[in-house]
């Protein structure tokens, strides 16, 4: 390699387009904005409903990103005046952070979703405010690792192949797998609802609404980031890869599937103001639009927010405890 801030090979690295830079400005600023908002309205939490301990891997999701938008994205943009290598390098450093801190997070959240429809009467216990502060300590241990091993010289092809593996793969795996239990306790959650005749119980349907609303919405945070994503990945790894694909095209292809990533970076917070309604509640208070009448608005919204909290499991068991008794 030429260059001390050279990684993969020498030529990896892409002059930056005007066009590609007005596009990463507007992102950013979309990036920066939403991030803070979330911020903001986490820490002043005006209705006291969002400073739980699994909304810390909420805003720990929104700092992740916050880096991407305020950090990585520039150092990017200020390549067009100036064009070199270390603040190619330094970006690429904080979009790694970024990218599996974020992912980490939403696997940690497709996690306590399988705890809370699991195992609701540990869940308490375990995700309780300090082990999930010594699981964030741990997810950003993690990431920044990711970041100091090309420091510390190992920049060629096969750092991107444990890059990939361990920082996207796995955690996506892992993903699936705990939402695929998540799927399977609910689905035996409403067939011991129908065996109990228990169809028509109020709190019975809003304990399966809540899991299912938050399962959803985690799941369509991840779908969202892969999907964002994976074209930016798989470009850049048959670059990495493959010497044949290194041309011109492959790299305008990167730079133009890279605008997708840093979008997704700011996409999080709006998914949350349109499935939760804590999170929107808690937007539209911090922006000062809270005057406005937030019943019309709950009304319009009912589908996509959350049930009373409840989880089934503990409905059920309550359900269970009744009608033994009366027996």
């Amino acid at each position: 390699m030429s260059s001390l801030h050279t990684i993969f090979f020498d030529d990896y690295w892409f002059k930056t387009s005007l066009p590609s830079v007005i596009v990463y400005i507007v992102v950013s600023f979309f990036t920066i904005f939403v991030n803070l908002l979330l911020c903001v309205a986490y820490w002043k939490d005006p209705f006291r409903e969002l400073q739980t301990a699994q909304n810390y891997y909420v805003l720990n999701l929104g700092i992740a990103d916050l880096i991407m938008g305020a950090v990585s994205e520039p150092l990017l943009v200020v390549t067009y005046w100036e064009n070199r290598n270390v603040f190619y390098l330094v970006h690429y450093l904080f979009a790694i952070i970024s990218a599996s801190c974020s992912l980490l997070n939403i696997t940690a959240l497709s996690i306590i979703r399988y705890f809370a429809v699991q195992r609701p009467f540990q869940t308490q216990n375990i995700v309780n405010k300090r082990n999930v502060k010594i699981s964030i300590g741990v997810i950003w241990g993690i990431s920044f690792h990711y970041a100091l091993l090309p420091l510390l010289g190992w920049r060629d092809t096969t750092f991107q192949l444990y890059l990939y593996g361990f920082g996207c793969v796995i955690p996506t795996l892992v993903f699936i797998i705990a939402y695929f239990m998540v799927y399977r306790a609910l689905s035996q959650h409403t067939v011991m609802i129908e065996r109990l005749g228990e169809q028509r119980c109020l709190p019975l349907k809003n304990a399966i609404r809540t899991e299912k609303a938050a399962t959803r919405t985690v799941l369509l945070v991840l779908i969202v980031f892969l999907v964002l994503w994976i074209p930016f990945l798989s470009i850049d790894f048959a670059m990495v890869q493959c010497e044949e694909c290194r041309s011109d095209g492959f790299h305008l292809a990167r730079d133009i599937t890279l605008s997708l990533v840093y979008f997704s970076s700011g996409i999080n917070p709006v998914i949350y103001a349109w499935r939760m309604k804590s999170f929107r509640r808690a937007f539209l208070r911090v922006t000062g639009i809270g005057t406005i009448s937030f019943k019309r608005m709950n009304l319009a919204w009912n589908n996509t927010s959350e049930a009373p909290p409840n989880s089934v499991q503990t409905v059920i068991n309550i359900t269970i405890n009744k009608k033994t008794k009366m027996k």
